[in-house]
């Protein structure tokens, strides 16, 4: 990654772009990745929150076997591919920063609720 941030810097370039196509993928990426749309950031906090205290292996387990559940629907979650970037430029930084990209994710984290069962019976 850090030859890609030089390789970005050497060319002006604002950073690296790609679409976390799993929900490991993206769990791994949040440290320095950053999502593109406030939705998607709220929805993975929201899913954050629902498999608190579980390893990546078992919440991935938990996800992927359908025992996340959407409390609104009832149904179990999907991972929804999401774009995410690695903001290398301070343009890029701002942008995906600050109080009101904050409040917008927190207006989004609304519609979000999930959370973890035990086995498929028991929805």
């Amino acid at each position: 990654m850090g030859w890609i941030v030089v390789v970005c810097e050497s060319h002006r370039l604002d950073g690296v772009h790609f679409v976390a196509a799993h929900f490991h993928i993206a769990m791994q990426s949040r440290r320095v990745l950053r999502f593109l749309r406030p939705e998607d950031e709220a929805r993975t906090r929201a899913l954050a929150a629902a498999l608190e205290g579980l390893t990546l292996a078992e919440a991935t387990n938990a996800f992927e076997t359908g025992r996340v559940i959407d409390e609104r629907t009832g149904v179990p979650a999907r991972w929804e591919p999401a774009a995410m970037v690695l903001p290398v430029s301070e343009r890029l930084h701002a942008l995906l920063g600050g109080p009101e990209l904050e409040a917008r994710v927190d207006e989004a984290m609304e519609r979000f609720r999930f959370r973890v069962v035990a086995d498929l019976a028991a929805p």
